[in-house]
């Protein structure tokens, strides 16, 4: 089997669907930069994916919020079928590696992550229909499609907030782990800490969207692991770190066991 048939099947498993026109689902993974003309490339169906997408989320709100009004629902649309959002279900699904760029292309940014996935939205249309294309897209976006409720689209920090506080009667604190770039491009990186765990750094221009990033981060692992029923022992993920100065542990007194007498 060529490299071509491995990274047609691999991308298959990933995504949940398998084609039926192996040539359609090429087209879905190939970049401007390594095809012939750009008709070849996956421009054209990236355009259609992206309507499809925005039918498909603004269906399944419409169906999931009947009390919502369309100002609302269009923020959560908005938010749902942003480049953001397509780029970070592309690396859920693990589908970079699969995608096929020209050499000059040493890292593959989120609008060729983001366009791909518009592009397999409306490749598995082409192929299989609406109702496949509806299957793969609450699949894919299924993290992001949890994670967005009305009044609170893109605030993680309240949503982590009031997940702690309910379920492990605290409050997270945001730890800044990094800060590079010049001064006039400054890039933060904020790790959100809840008890003992330390989660997935977030990064952004500011702090704030970095805090943002890094509620994002915890809130997605708590739900994982109130899953698998593991929130009684939260994990430590060593991140890292800035060292914190830490208050010096108070030693218990030692107690002294008399040996027990026999009567």
């Amino acid at each position: 089997m060529s490299s071509i048939d491995e990274i047609l099947c691999l991308c298959e498993t990933r995504i949940g669907y398998q084609f039926k026109d192996r040539t359609l689902l090429r087209r879905c993974l190939t970049h401007s930069s390594s095809a012939e003309t750009r008709l070849d490339s996956n421009e054209r169906l990236e355009f259609l994916g992206d309507a499809v997408l925005g039918l498909v989320i603004c269906d399944h709100l419409f169906q999931l919020y009947p009390d919502q009004r369309e100002g609302q629902l269009t923020q959560m649309k908005s938010y749902l079928v942003s480049r953001q959002v397509c780029a970070r279900v592309a690396k859920l699904l693990e589908i970079a590696p699969l995608i096929l760029v020209g050499r000059g292309l040493q890292s593959i940014p989120e609008s060729i992550l983001s366009a791909v996935i518009e592009s397999l939205i409306a490749g598995i249309y082409f192929d299989g229909g609406l109702s496949a294309a509806h299957d793969f897209i609450l699949f894919g976006f299924r993290e992001e499609l949890a994670l967005c409720r009305p009044l609170d689209t893109e605030n993680f920090k309240s949503q982590l907030q009031e997940y702690t506080q309910r379920e492990l009667g605290t409050t997270p604190e945001y730890l800044l782990l990094e800060e590079t770039g010049p001064d006039h491009a400054r890039e933060f990186g904020v790790a959100a800490r809840v008890k003992d765990a330390v989660f997935e750094i977030g990064r952004g221009r500011s702090k704030k969207e970095a805090e943002q990033h890094a509620a994002r981060h915890a809130v997605l692992s708590l739900q994982r692991m109130e899953s698998e029923a593991s929130l009684k022992s939260l994990p430590v993920n060593r991140q890292p770190a800035k060292k914190m100065p830490t208050p010096p542990l108070k030693r218990k007194a030692s107690v002294t066991r008399r040996p027990a007498t026999s009567s």
